[in-house]
């Protein structure tokens, strides 16, 4: 018993969790050291403000994240579209109180924001969806046919 073969959307989520892991590390680094170094040499303007520096240092984490929910979408893992979710679930709510708190200012975070969003639409694409249900099911054969214990609840 096996899989057919990966659909589209799978593969194109994987190259947009990519992308969306590129971007989170460049802006990361950017606020990072926008923060350290620019701050450290008093040339930023706003020397006592520090709200950029929790943007750097979640962002390079979360990239990380948003890698390891990229892999599982290649090697198609039983639970990679749950792992895809909850990282943009994180993203969103990490970004969702930056803007509440007023420590958005470029439009860069809006734009990861709205292509995080766009992700959690695709990733609710009926084909995607049925793909890693494929997956599940397979997997959980795959236990029962050896003798290990089921991994449902």
């Amino acid at each position: 018993m096996g899989l057919k073969k990966r659909p589209w959307s799978v593969t194109a989520l994987t190259v947009l969790l990519v992308l969306e892991a590129i971007a989170l590390v460049s802006t990361g680094s950017f606020k990072l050291y926008e923060n350290i170094y620019l701050t450290s040499q008093n040339l930023l303007v706003d020397a006592m403000n520090m709200s950029i520096a929790p943007i750097g240092s979640l962002s390079i984490p979360l990239s990380m994240l948003t890698l390891i929910a990229a892999f599982g979408f290649i090697r198609l893992w039983p639970g990679a579209w749950l792992n895809a979710m909850l990282v943009q679930g994180v993203v969103l709510l990490f970004l969702l109180i930056l803007h509440f708190t007023n420590n958005i200012q470029e439009a860069t975070d809006y734009g990861i924001m709205a292509y995080a969003v766009f992700i959690v639409i695709y990733l609710n694409y009926n084909e995607v969806h049925a793909t890693f249900r494929d997956v599940n099911r397979v997997y959980q054969q795959l236990l029962e046919e050896n003798d290990y214990p089921s991994t449902d609840i």
